[in-house]
């Protein structure tokens, strides 16, 4: 169940931000706001798992697992 909340979370969050930044695709092209969204995300994503107490689990992740995600 948390999953799904999770996945709505994501999605709304990103569909958020298409609306909030639609706005900023006059003046910068789409692939560099994606880019910027992409890391801001990425930040975030990682504070998440560092406050959660998790951040041994990441570094004991095989790294082909975590280039999947990039």
């Amino acid at each position: 169940m948390m999953g799904a909340v999770y996945a709505l979370s994501a999605a709304l969050s990103w569909a958020g931000t298409s609306a909030i930044l639609k706005s900023l695709t006059t003046r910068i092209d789409a692939l560099s706001l994606n880019t910027l969204r992409l890391c801001a995300a990425s930040l975030l994503l990682l504070t998440v798992i560092l406050l959660s107490g998790r951040g041994a689990e990441l570094v004991n992740t095989p790294l082909i697992p975590l280039l999947y995600l990039i």
